[in-house]
């Protein structure tokens, strides 16, 4: 359990700093009006899309591990090391691809389409949020990888769904922060966010290839030590 966890934090974490852009629309959001309702509506959404998305991807997981046992699978490291592995490729090739190709010109589109706006409802918020987790593989993949693991430490029911619990916690802990400093001080918040707002759009870049990179050694590397290489 202890282990699983170790490796669902970082995970979390690399998810929530890969997907800035997801990050950048809510902080827009809580500085126009009206600004908590906005944020309200876009972290309830994206939180949502977590459990809906991560029930359909547990239930298609349980069964190919049914499907595996009659079979005679093999056991959880292989299983935890192949996943990992495979996801830290994944992730040094997208960090790669940024290094070495023009920024993101889907992350520029975005931020320019949502200068333009001057207000948008709490409805519109969170059809947001839905939009940009369904329709970004990043996060299929990310969710996925999570209850792959889960499934296959083979945990009790409820230890599985509050363990997934924590990996949605950590992966909404950027916009949850957001969201707290934005409802108990309103004013600072203001200030904070437009700061914020103009550092992360002129970093973006550097900050998803740093985040990748790292987050793709540390799980290549702690995939590989499952089959004995380190």
């Amino acid at each position: 359990m202890l282990e699983l966890l170790l490796i669902l934090v970082p995970l979390g974490l690399g998810a929530a700093v890969v997907q800035l852009p997801q990050i950048a629309v809510p902080m827009f959001l809580l500085q126009i009006r009206p600004g908590p309702a906005n944020g309200v509506a876009y972290v309830g959404s994206t939180t949502v899309v977590h459990l809906i998305l991560g029930a359909v991807l547990w239930m298609v997981a349980t069964r190919v591990e049914t499907s595996v046992e009659r079979e005679g699978g093999g056991p959880f490291s292989l299983v935890l090391g192949t996943t990992l592995a495979v996801l830290g490729l994944m992730l040094l090739v997208y960090a790669a691809r940024l290094f070495f190709s023009v920024p993101d010109e889907g992350d520029a589109a975005t931020t320019s389409w949502l200068d333009k706006m001057q207000s948008v409802s709490p409805g519109r918020a969170a059809l947001l949020g839905v939009a940009l987790l369904v329709l970004d593989p990043k996060d299929w993949v990310f969710t996925l990888s999570a209850v792959e693991l889960i499934v296959a430490a083979d945990l009790s029911g409820v230890a599985s769904l509050l363990t997934y619990l924590v990996f949605v916690l950590v992966v909404q802990s950027l916009l949850l922060a957001l969201l707290a400093l934005t409802l108990l001080s309103p004013q600072r918040a203001q200030e904070w966010l437009g700061g914020l707002n103009v550092w992360l759009k002129r970093h973006m870049r550097t900050l998803k290839i740093g985040g990748s990179g790292l987050l793709g050694v540390y799980l290549l590397f702690t995939g590989l030590k499952h089959f004995g290489l380190f």
